[in-house]
């Protein structure tokens, strides 16, 4: 099977992927700062799973991006970050009076870190329009799939362990990549 899904908390449900089994981690945490202990958690399970090397794309909330990269960083090692361009609306963030037209996704790596993945990477991607079908937070698969094919070869694995209703699985797969997704909720898990 190219595809798998486990139920539970990241680190719980992640303990049956081998060490060092994965390519590259691609996902989308809550982007509150009482979310701040998930991104630590992932740091974690990024650590153990992925193999030397390997890559973390991360997406996030601009607000939180310096306690993100301080909460990751280490055991992960910083390389760059990729403006992901929001279409089909701005967010308004009202106490700063912004119009957020993109959202930060930053690369990290398991050292020891290399840029090789595949030679050169636009760092930016343009995310698709409004795609709120299955889940408030659900992202563009057009978007993720870029990230897919920038990020990662055809036959890696790809964790999300934050996957929601699937849109880094359906961008993984359809790219010809296998896909391991771990989340807490159930229902997300059945759509």
């Amino acid at each position: 099977m190219s595809w798998i899904l486990l139920q539970g908390d990241l680190l719980g449900a992640g303990t049956g992927i081998p060490d060092g089994s994965v390519d590259a981690i691609l996902t989308d945490p809550p982007y509150s700062r009482d979310a701040i202990e998930l991104y630590e958690k992932l740091a974690r399970l990024a650590d153990r799973v992925l193999r030397p090397g390997g890559s973390c794309l991360v997406m996030t909330g601009t607000g939180i991006l310096p306690d993100v990269i301080s909460a990751m960083c280490p055991p992960l090692a910083y390389r760059w970050t990729i403006a992901y361009l929001v279409s089909g609306g701005a967010a308004r963030i009202y106490h700063l009076l912004v119009l957020a037209c993109w959202k930060p996704v930053i690369w990290l790596q398991k050292p020891p870190a290399s840029g090789e993945t595949g030679g050169f990477r636009a760092d930016i991607v343009k995310g698709g329009g409004k795609s709120k079908r299955w889940h408030p937070w659900q992202q563009s698969v057009s978007g993720f799939a870029q990230l897919v094919r920038f990020y990662t070869r055809p036959g890696d694995l790809v964790l999300d362990p934050f996957c929601g209703t699937g849109t880094t699985g359906v961008a993984a797969v359809t790219q010809g990549r296998r896909f391991i997704g771990i989340d807490v909720d159930p229902e997300a898990l059945e759509v």
